[in-house]
Parts: C-alpha cells; sequence; structure tokens
C-alpha cells in the first residue's frame, strides 16, 4: 500500500550488476542422462552379486520414466506451486542407491 508508484521495481546499478553472473543451461536429452546415471550405478554394481549387476540399466531407465511421468501428472498451480521437479530429484534417487552396501 505504501510502496513505491514505480511497482516495487528497484534499478539495480550497472556497477553492482558487474558483479553476478547468469548462467543457464538447457536440461540434458535423456540419453544424456541414462549415461551419466547409469555409468554410476553400473559402477557401483560391479561389487554386487552376478545376478544383481546386469539391473543397473533397467533401474536407471524406470527412473526416468518415472520422473517423466511424475513431470507430466503433478504439473505446478497457484495452489500447489511446490511441483518444480529438476535434475535434483533425479539425482537424489540415485544418491540413495549409490548409498547402498552389497552385504545389506
Amino acid at each position: 500500500a505504501m510502496g513505491p508508484p514505480s511497482g516495487g521495481r528497484m534499478v539495480i546499478s550497472r556497477r553492482l550488476q558487474s558483479r553476478f553472473n547468469l548462467i543457464n543451461m538447457t536440461f540434458p536429452q535423456e540419453s544424456q542422462i541414462k549415461r551419466i546415471f547409469g555409468s554410476m550405478i553400473n559402477q557401483k554394481l560391479q561389487d554386487f552379486e552376478e545376478e544383481v549387476k546386469p539391473i543397473g540399466d533397467i533401474m536407471t531407465q524406470a527412473t526416468i520414466e518415472l520422473y517423466n511421468s511424475i513431470v507430466q501428472r503433478f504439473l505446478p498451480t497457484p495452489t500447489k506451486i511446490h511441483y518444480l521437479f529438476n535434475l535434483r530429484d533425479i539425482s537424489k534417487v540415485f544418491q540413495g542407491l549409490l548409498r547402498a552396501h552389497k552385504d545389506y
């Protein structure tokens, strides 16, 4: 109610702007995601029993498919703005998988 007439936007000086960096990256292709996470999980599974070793690619594919279906199903809305998913969500799944120990 008592904001500035310009709508609350403050001009940031060029001097201050020069101290910041903007980095923009496109989302990786599915084949790149498979290669990154598949390599990590397959390397981890080399320490496990022979019957467990081949499931690395299957787990990677299943995780990516689950991620894609969640992104399509749970779209952000004004009441559910927390429905924003990114590569960090996939990495959290693999962080848990990489903590697995062959004795358990």
